[in-house]
């Protein structure tokens, strides 16, 4: 992404308007005031609040619509964008958030994020309400935000920062305070007895939040300095995120499951709830401490109670008198205002070889790969079952810290004192000239290799901020930049806890620390005199949350790479002109399944045409593609590859389609001759991994977080490929998006911003169904593909053939009656405890294996119709491994994910067969995550070979989840001048069948 978005010039002089509006709860808020600069002022031009009963998606830019032209404002006037942030229901806040970033992003304004429940405290202001009111909205799960404020004629004055407790917590605590206190909010609603003896309830009409109330929450940060609506390069739409106060149920599970120390569990690192009676490590022990480790061979993990003696002992090695025990580190774990991470790793020069598989951690043993491209171990979930064992072999207590362990020569970085708390002039490593690590630090594998503790932060949020309690970082594995990856994961979960602004404490000698601390942006607040235990004094730091500075939302963007394999695709059969395309297989730069950082060129792609003799096809590597077999006029070349193009001469429409379906935020822009200017995909699989799956509500908060800057990037890269200073939005014919099937909350972010923006520009809605975009993933291959043809979709969330009798006309023949064909992938990989996602791993371990090792069932293969079934050969598959284990024999991983993929594979082609021979289909193609599979391309390749059927298989870029696929759908629908309404929504559930 551009480091200054150029986008982001603010509204045009005339613009005097600001926008505002809520979703936080069952109430729509909509707002629109007249900007006075002069005087910092808001004057209301017109507040409607509507009961929306959950269907504010469905409302929300209607409304807003017809608000502006009952005020005869137009689009042109509104000069900055304010939204509620919440907290409130989690999806209410979100359609206002990924609405109000849609339109913010494509009008070029300012976005402005104004609290809730100040804006229902900014209206009973208004309405006369003066003293001490009570702000209680529900939360839901029997919780709700309280926030308490003070009413006068100059406004209203907040006390307290957001938080969620119970409500009777918050009963109990108003309660005191209760005379000539008010009380209002929707929670009232619910608990209105509970709540009765706190002080006297408003009127109903002033429970939440109100368009008035946001212009004048608004106005308040203007006049004190917090905002200007009309500074649109200050309030970026990108940076603006809802309020949460609390960790979604699955971040909120683990820390619970973590801060148990259950020794009998050691295994497996992870503590139950409960203790389980079989101890073996079960698919969900294997998911949760699957963290992927990162480009150094870093794995980052929540710090769980298995690992605090560790923590203390690097305590003690880095922090001098001031360190803390084990027994203070496990009791902050388990609170909850604290966030606690930890990074793990081995010395990059440290070969770990496979480990021999044993009865009870077989599963664990197997994730250990050794470095054969010299580079660090992909570390996984193989350190907490040897941590284990040398626990068992060195101690009969599991909380002893003296286990044994020898470290593996590595070059020790130059010693500084540690990030936070460093005793200065302690002890810079106690690693000796080798790089030997203290036992007490690390976890030994049997061969004596080390996977240990590189460092450690926790923070305490409180009162809005997140002040920062330890930054440990080994010695060892300093200057890798641990310190600062960890404070950002502390960070990110403090903010979604409410925190604002980070604080701490460091040593006034430790001018390392104090650089590194004001590089992130923090100023000295004063001092605290003799804060340390040997009299040293403190400085007090301030300063923004450290957050992660890579591209978008913490996650590197994958640039062009479905464009780059535009027209390189595979096919076999009929001849045709991509019959010699096999050749751009060879070149492929990034698979679905293993996601790869950007090439040196996604953003400044060579700008030259070769054409392939063979084969008539042409790759482009410019912006415009010639007709398939036909080379571009020279006239043409020359005109796209000079400067002064100017992005209206571009084919014409211009579509930017937006995919938002599970865990990839994704943008593409289509061109009207059918070429994908510019694709963009931000993947979050490493925010699922240590889950074992897709969590849904954290797909929805990195979508928010993401769309943004995804945009803002895939207009970036279009602008270089057409030859033109910049794209914007205003340049674009038609907004497009996945609105079905899916995730419904990652749905809802991505339908709700692509309406905004095409609200904004007044172009053309265009919904698409997820489906049908990988039916078009061929044409990203094969442009001269059509229909008819069979296709088979397998992915993690859908196993379907489909006859295709024409674009838009589609016949399912058959489909899973269970599991799906990931879905049993990823289920059998976390059995093996081989991580998250399963294809991939299996499919590596399949290949030194031996298919036919193991006769694992076909089921329905011979059913007579061309449904599937997964879920007998998953419970098969795990019911094989748990029967070896029990009879105390080493599993034979290789053999196991073979035989399992075979059996996958066989009635997969089998289906597909019978499914060719009932239709005649000319051409067989594949679709989905899945169609990455080499041995599933494989098989299909022959069966069409032996058939004398066209094979068409898109590149590998794009199987998986991709805006190109979508914006290609998008193009025919625009075409035909199949709209959808500004009324439409997100489904979670669609027929494929049923035009649309």
């Amino acid at each position: 992404m551009i480091g200054e978005d150029s986008r982001r010039e603010g509204a045009s002089g005339q613009a005097r308007h600001v926008l505002a509006f809520d979703t936080a709860n069952e109430v729509i808020a909509l707002g629109v005031g007249v900007l006075r600069a002069e005087t910092r002022s808001i004057e209301v031009a017109a507040s409607v609040e509507v009961e929306a009963r959950r269907a504010s998606n469905t409302q929300l830019v209607p409304r807003i619509d017809a608000v502006l032209s009952d005020l005869g404002a137009a689009r042109a006037d509104i000069a900055c964008v304010c939204v509620g942030r919440g907290p409130g229901s989690f999806t209410g806040v979100r359609i206002a958030m990924a609405t109000a970033k849609g339109i913010a992003s494509a009008l070029g304004v300012g976005l402005v994020g104004v609290s809730s429940l100040d804006a229902v405290a900014w209206n009973a202001q208004a309405a006369g309400v003066r003293g001490r009111l009570a702000v209680v909205a529900d939360a839901m799960r029997k919780e709700v935000y309280p926030v308490r404020y003070v009413l006068d004629e100059r406004g209203a004055e907040r006390l307290e920062a957001d938080r969620v407790v119970k409500a009777e917590v918050a009963a109990d605590e108003l309660r005191a305070g209760a005379a000539g206190q008010l009380v209002t909010g929707d929670a009232l609603r619910k608990y209105g007895a509970l709540f009765a003896p706190c002080g006297e309830a408003l009127d109903e009409a002033l429970w939440t939040p109100t368009g008035r109330g946001l212009l004048l929450a608004l106005e308040a940060a203007w006049r004190a300095g917090k905002a200007d609506p009309f500074d649109a390069r200050r309030h970026d739409p990108a940076f603006v995120l809802p309020v949460y106060t609390r960790l979604s149920d699955a971040e909120e599970n683990e820390r619970i499951r973590l801060a148990k120390n259950d020794p009998k569990n050691l295994v497996t690192g992870v503590q139950d709830v409960e203790v389980r009676r079989d101890q073996r490590p079960s698919a969900r022990d294997v998911a949760v401490m699957n963290a992927r480790p990162d480009a150094e061979g870093i794995t980052y993990k929540p710090l769980d109670a298995a690992h605090a003696c560790a923590v203390a002992a690097l305590e003690a090695q880095v922090m001098g008198s001031d360190a803390w025990n084990e027994a203070l580190v496990l009791d902050e774990l388990p609170r909850a205002d604290r966030i606690w991470w930890a990074a793990y790793g081995a010395p990059a020069a440290c070969p770990l070889p496979e480990l021999e598989p044993e009865p009870v951690d077989a599963a664990v043993s197997r994730s250990v790969r050794p470095c054969d491209d010299g580079g660090a171990p992909r570390l996984g979930f193989a350190e907490q079952g040897a941590f284990a064992r040398a626990r068992d072999k060195g101690s009969s207590d599991p909380r002893d810290c003296s286990m044994r362990a020898e470290a593996c020569g590595a070059s020790v970085p130059p010693g500084v004192s540690s990030v936070a708390g460093d005793k200065a002039g302690g002890p810079a490593s106690a690693a000796d000239g080798r790089g030997n690590v203290p036992a007490a630090v690390a976890n030994s594998t049997e061969d004596g290799c080390e996977l240990q503790l590189a460092g450690y932060a926790g923070g305490w949020v409180v009162d809005g901020g997140v002040q920062i309690l330890k930054v440990g970082v080994h010695p060892a594995w300093r200057r890798r930049g641990i310190a600062r990856e960890l404070l950002a994961r502390v960070a990110a979960d403090a903010r979604d806890l409410g925190a604002a602004v980070c604080s701490l404490e460091v040593r006034a000698s430790n001018e390392g620390a104090r650089a590194f601390y004001e590089a992130l942006g923090f100023r000295s607040l004063g001092a605290r005199p003799r804060y340390y235990s040997d009299g040293e004094d403190a400085l007090i730091l301030e300063g923004p949350l450290p957050l992660a500075a890579r591209d978008v939302a913490g996650m590197a963007l994958v640039v062009d790479a479905a464009s780059r394999e535009q027209g390189q695709s595979e096919v076999a059969g009929a001849a045709s002109p991509c019959e010699s395309a096999r050749s751009g297989m060879d070149r492929v730069l990034c698979m679905d399944s293993e996601p790869c950082a950007p090439s040196s060129q996604s953003k400044t792609p060579d700008r030259d045409f070769s054409a392939s003799e063979s084969s008539g096809e042409i790759y482009a590597q410019d912006a415009i593609r010639a007709t398939p077999g036909e080379k571009p006029s020279q006239g043409t070349l020359e005109a796209h590859s000079s400067g002064e193009v100017s992005p209206l001469d571009a084919p014409r429409p211009l579509i930017l389609a937006i995919e938002s379906s599970c865990d990839e935020t994704a943008a593409a822009i289509v061109d009207g001759e059918g070429f994908l200017v510019a694709d963009v995909v931000a993947s979050q699989i490493d925010f699922h991994a240590r889950f074992g799956g897709v969590v849904p509500e954290i797909a929805s908060r990195k979508h928010i977080e993401a769309i943004c800057g995804v945009c803002d990037e895939c207009l970036d890269a279009a602008a270089v490929r057409l030859g033109v200073p910049r794209l914007n939005w205003g340049d674009l014919d038609a907004v497009a998006v996945t609105y079905a099937p899916g995730l419904v909350g990652a749905l809802v972010v991505g339908v709700a911003f692509a309406k905004g923006a095409a609200w904004a520009q007044d172009v053309p809605f265009i919904g698409v169904n997820h489906l049908e975009g990988h039916l078009y993933a061929n044409k990203i291959g094969a442009p001269d593909f059509a229909p008819p043809a069979v296709v088979s979709l397998v992915s993690g969330g859908n196993t379907m053939l489909v006859h295709v009798r024409g674009w838009g006309d589609y016949v399912t023949l058959g489909s899973t009656i269970d599991d799906a064909v990931g879905e049993a992938f990823d289920k059998v990989a976390k059995a093996l405890g081989l991580g998250y996602p399963g294809g991939p791993v299996i499919s590596r371990e399949a290949a030194r294996g031996n298919p036919d090792a193991i006769a694992f069932p076909r089921a329905m293969m011979h059913s007579g119709d061309l449904r599937f079934s997964l879920s007998g050969l998953k419970t098969a598959v795990v019911t094989y491994i748990n029967n070896e284990r029990a009879a105390g024999r080493a599993l034979n991983v290789p053999d196991i994910c073979a035989s399992f993929q075979q059996a996958v594979v066989d009635v997969q082609v089998k289906k597909a067969e019978t499914a060719l021979r009932q239709t005649g289909a000319p051409a067989f193609c594949l679709g989905g995550g899945v169609a990455a599979n080499p041995v599933l391309r494989d098989a299909y390749r022959a069966l069409c070979d032996r058939m004398g059927v066209r094979l068409v298989l898109p590149p590998l870029s794009a199987c998986g989840d991709n805006a190109g696929m979508i914006a290609l759908v998008a193009l025919d629908r625009y075409r035909q001048g199949r709209f959808f309404g500004l009324d439409a929504d997100a489904q979670a559930h669609t027929d494929l069948d049923e035009p649309y």
